[in-house]
């Protein structure tokens, strides 16, 4: 039982020091890489915005498509007079109608321009910035250097975690919006798709309009 104790005692001091290595590090090191990984992650949702915005563009061309159907029943389908059997058609055809509009509705939401997306400074912000603080003190000092650097890579990082954390949600909102377009511009669709089977169905049973030509005088053909 001592020598279980001894080494229990022996294997705790042991993990200590692996924690205490492990925590042990660097404070500018540290920086970076959470410079480096706030950096990234802003690049990240800088990059899904503009995704968002060819995503944006496929959606429209979509509903468009959809639109020319929705264009095409209405001018092919005779309205009057109405018969109870033509509910066939109005039916799925007002369901896709109205899906089609909540469609561009989302679409609408997410083509707002109240989005307000956040951004780091400029490449001239950032110069004077660094200019201003070597101005205020002794640049020539590698420990002032030391310290320029170590607050610039604090103070844009932290730019950079805002930035990124803002644009982050942003970016799921719009993506949001755009997935329950993308949902019922398919819903359309397919009601459309439904649709064409009674349309067709019932603009056979269409009676054509006859057209009545009166030849007043008739015409001599020579021969």
């Amino acid at each position: 039982m001592p020598a279980q104790r001894r080494a229990n005692k022996h294997g705790a001091c042991q993990l200590g020091a692996v924690n205490a290595t492990l925590f042990v590090m660097k404070e500018d090191s540290f920086d970076d890489e959470l410079f480096g990984y706030f950096k990234d992650r802003y690049g990240a949702e800088a990059e899904r915005s503009k995704s968002l915005i060819d995503r944006m563009n496929l959606g429209v061309t979509i509903l468009s498509i959809l639109g020319g159907f929705a264009g095409y029943y209405l001018a092919s389908f005779k309205f009057d007079p109405f018969d109870f059997k033509h509910l066939f058609f109005y039916v799925p055809f007002g369901l896709g109608v109205l899906s089609l509009l909540k469609a561009l509705w989302h679409f609408k939401n997410c083509l707002a321009t109240g989005w307000r997306y956040n951004s780091v400074p400029d490449a001239k912000a950032l110069g004077d910035y660094v200019d201003e603080m070597k101005a205020a003190n002794d640049s020539s000092d590698p420990d002032i250097q030391a310290r320029i650097r170590a607050e610039f890579i604090k103070s844009i990082g932290s730019r950079y975690k805002e930035c990124a954390a803002v644009n982050y949600y942003i970016n799921i909102e719009r993506q949001t919006e755009i997935l329950r377009a993308y949902k019922l511009a398919m819903l359309s669709l397919a009601l459309f798709l439904i649709t064409s089977v009674p349309f067709f169905v019932l603009k056979s049973g269409f009676q054509t309009d006859t057209t009545q030509v009166t030849i007043i005088k008739p015409v001599e053909i020579k021969k």
